[in-house]
């Protein structure tokens, strides 16, 4: 899907367009959504259990899922490891290396779950000479864990000027007024 956002960008010249920016989920890389969230579940609940049990492991995950229902001007990566820390009783050091270990334990397990979306890649191979490709996608994941991603849709991530990372970005799809967002 592209879309141009401000009226004054339909309006303008598309050779004045410099910049695509790009989702990554549903847009370069689909995913069978039921299977991928139970294992996803599944091992959390296993690398988790350690830090107090399955019981405590299923609440922070719940709660940490009911935190990015909510809107926040607070970092993505700073709600979840305090969240964490507070419901592990963890300090935030260590919150946030369990966080990080166990998304380096769990994700690469996940690609079964993952195909490339048609289509996409053709589009980027020929994007990539014309416009500066930025990856703007959910600010939650380490740039290990996208990058990753972006290769199990078959793109070299390096083709991205700039990649959104938690530590920038507070929530969801930067939207700026005189790009594309594809």
């Amino acid at each position: 899907m592209i879309t141009f956002m401000p009226s004054e960008a339909k309006k303008s010249n598309v050779g004045q367009i410099k910049h695509l920016l790009v989702d990554l989920d549903g847009t370069l890389l689909g995913n069978k959504a039921l299977p991928l969230s139970l294992d996803f579940m599944r091992q959390s609940l296993q690398t988790l259990n350690r830090f107090g049990g399955w019981r405590k492991s299923a609440s922070v995950l719940f709660a940490i899922q009911k935190e990015f229902g909510r809107r926040s001007m607070r970092k993505n990566d700073v709600r979840v490891v305090e969240l964490f820390a507070k419901k592990m009783s963890l300090s935030l050091e260590e919150s946030r290396s369990v966080l990080r270990e166990s998304l380096f334990i769990i994700f690469p397990k996940l690609e079964k779950y993952f195909f490339p979306i048609h289509g996409a890649k053709d589009f980027l191979d020929w994007a990539k000479d014309r416009y500066e490709l930025i990856l703007a996608t959910n600010p939650v994941w380490p740039p290990e864990v996208v990058k990753m991603r972006v290769k199990w849709a078959g793109i070299d991530p390096t083709i991205f000027s700039y990649i959104t990372q938690p530590r920038t970005r507070r929530h969801g799809v930067v939207h700026m007024t005189t790009s594309v967002l594809f």
